[in-house]
């Protein structure tokens, strides 16, 4: 039964909205910057460069807000839970790979009007992206989407099962421990050990660990560790009870 292809369509018309917003106003910036530097004669210089970054951003946003609504409203119209999530997971490829081509495509012809780097590029070729390796660039792209994507779903069905106390609790708590007792517990009783182990992972999801860098090591490594919070959301998910408003 195909439940959950209303559910795809249903997104797809919220997500294509907010997707041309967020390209409208990164070429709206591109095209001010290149104003700029031709009023200025020269004298600034302007570049845009990662918009994979944003791209990520905007990625995890769309996971932190595309659950409590969502799951009402198809809850309510007798959509299954394992149809929604499954309707959910697709979406978020789909988008993730539109936007994951759109960007290559936006460094290209913004870089032919001022200087202009994608990440991929800045980490794996020190700059310009050379054409056979787009469609790597895609991929990895992808998979940095779909990890923010994730992650940012799982905690929006991980708040919708908490109450009121529990949400309080977890959103004092957990930027207290990042920012303050973390790092003052890494520097005065570990030496920085946590610090050594995070630059262990980063470098590992992004293919520099092991070998020459490898982009599709990356790849492969952010898409399983965006494995795990799906994992959790769908176990949420899966018992979640109906709430109202």
């Amino acid at each position: 039964m195909n439940r959950w292809k209303p559910v795809v369509r249903y997104y797809l018309r919220d997500y294509r909205n907010t997707i041309l917003v967020y390209y409208l106003v990164m070429v709206i910036l591109a095209l001010f910057a290149n104003f700029s530097i031709s009023l200025s004669n020269g004298r600034i210089e302007a570049n845009i460069n990662g918009i994979e970054f944003a791209s990520a951003i905007l990625f995890f946003v769309l996971g932190c807000c595309s659950f409590h609504e969502y799951f009402r409203f198809f809850t309510q119209n007798s959509v299954s839970r394992l149809s929604q999530f499954r309707g959910t997971l697709l979406i978020a490829v789909l988008s993730g790979l539109f936007c994951a081509a759109a960007d290559q495509l936006y460094s290209r012809v913004v870089g032919l009007l001022m200087p202009t780097s994608s990440l991929y590029g800045m980490l794996y070729h020190g700059g310009a992206l050379p054409w056979q390796e787009t469609p790597v660039a895609i991929l990895w792209s992808l998979s940095v989407n779909l990890a923010c994507f994730s992650l940012g779903y799982c905690i929006a069905v991980l708040y919708y099962r908490m109450n009121k106390i529990q949400k309080i609790a977890v959103s004092i708590g957990v930027p207290l421990l990042c920012i303050v007792v973390l790092p003052l517990v890494n520097s005065v009783y570990l030496d920085y050990m946590l610090s050594r182990a995070l630059a262990q992972v980063l470098l590992f999801l992004g293919g520099f660990l092991i070998g020459p860098p490898s982009p599709l090591l990356s790849a492969a490594a952010i898409l399983f560790v965006a494995c795990i919070p799906l994992a959790c959301a769908w176990l949420l998910q899966r018992r979640a009870p109906l709430k109202s408003a």
